[in-house]
Formats: structure tokens, sequence, C-alpha cells
């Protein structure tokens, strides 16, 4: 069962067709890559990557499953060390800071339109599961808590349609279903006394 804390558990997308792929295993954008994705072993092999759905519930400390389409599969764990940020937003804070209040919110609106989105991050310390641990979706499909919803929704035409804006919140059913399927070091790694370790290094460093 999950247990009693305060993270949030976010399902989070890897998806080959929405960005340009190379030739693996050489592939930057293959989540699966330990080369450039690799365990997080201390502040600066942090990984930052782009969110677009729930920002607003996404905070230090929550948990990561790396859904991998092009794997079918769940490879990689991860935690949140730092809370969405946009790098634009802060850039322009920065420039700013010299500006009081009023002169900060008139030149806001005049720098970025209404509903202008901008681009979000997180800092996240990452575990590769490994290939003869990861969590296969042809099993994950057929349990109850996951038929017929993200990444298992069928397209009209019966084929599955795996994508879903990142991350996606996960609930207790579908969290309990991934935590049966990890192994003890996978378990470990979002444990609640990791997590605490693992964000107050990343808070003092």
């Amino acid at each position: 069962m999950v247990k009693d804390n305060d993270a949030n558990y976010f399902l989070f997308s890897n998806n080959h067709s929405s960005r340009e792929w190379s030739s693996p295993p050489y592939d930057f954008n293959d989540i699966t890559n330990s080369e450039y994705w690799p365990n997080f072993k201390n502040n600066e092999n942090a990984i930052d990557y782009r969110v677009v759905a729930n920002i607003e519930k996404i905070h230090q400390g929550d948990v990561a499953f790396f859904w991998s389409v092009q794997n079918f599969s769940i490879t990689t764990l991860g935690i949140i060390l730092e809370s969405p940020y946009s790098p634009e937003l802060l850039d322009w804070l920065d420039e700013n800071a010299d500006l009081d209040e009023d002169e900060t919110s008139k030149k806001y609106l005049n720098d970025f339109p209404e509903h202008y989105k901008f681009e979000y991050f997180v800092e996240l310390g990452l575990f590769q599961l490994g290939e003869e641990n990861w969590i296969d979706g042809k099993n994950l499909q057929k349990l109850d808590a996951w038929k017929g919803k993200k990444p298992f929704a069928k397209n009209k035409d019966g084929s599955i349609n795996q994508q879903f804006a990142t991350p996606k919140l996960l609930n207790k059913d579908e969290i309990n279903s991934l935590r049966k399927k990890l192994t003890s070091e996978g378990l470990n790694f979002i444990s609640i006394e990791n997590i605490s370790k693992l964000t107050f290094f990343w808070n003092r460093f």
C-alpha cells in the first residue's frame, strides 16, 4: 500500500516521436540511455525535464515513473528535487530586479501578453531500473487499475494510444500496482527516507 506521506506520484512520458531522434545507443532523448540519464549520485548529475501538465501539483519530494513509448515499459524512476520553474521567467525577473513592485507589474504585462505560456522544467534525480526490471506495459495494461487509461487508451481503430500530457498524476490503485512490480532497490529509491535524504542535500548544497 502507499505509505502515508505528502508525496504525489506522477507518470512522465518519454516519447520518441515528440523530438528528433538519432540512432541508438547514442540517443540523448532516450531516458533509458544511462550515458545521458545517469543514476543520481550527487547534485551535479541531476537532470532537468520539461513538464506541461499538473504544474501546480508538482512539488519537491514527489515521485516520477518514466513511461518509455519506445519500449512500452516503465524503465526509470525519479525524485523531484526542484519544483517546476521557468528559465525564461527567472531570467526576466533577474533582469528586472531593480524595478519596484508597480514597475515590475507594468513591465510584465507589457512583455508577456495575456495567456502567455512559459515553458516549465523540474530537476530530477534518476534511478534506472535496468532492462531486466522494466515494468512491462503488456502486463500492466491487463490490470484493473490501468484498463482503458493512459498510456493504454485505445484509438477508434483499436490501436493503443500512448500519448498523454507530461506528467500524469497517478491514483492510489495505479501507484500500488507499480510498487508491487518494483525490486527492493527501486522501492528503496522512492522510500520516504531516501527522498528526505536527497532533497536535504539538494537544498543544502
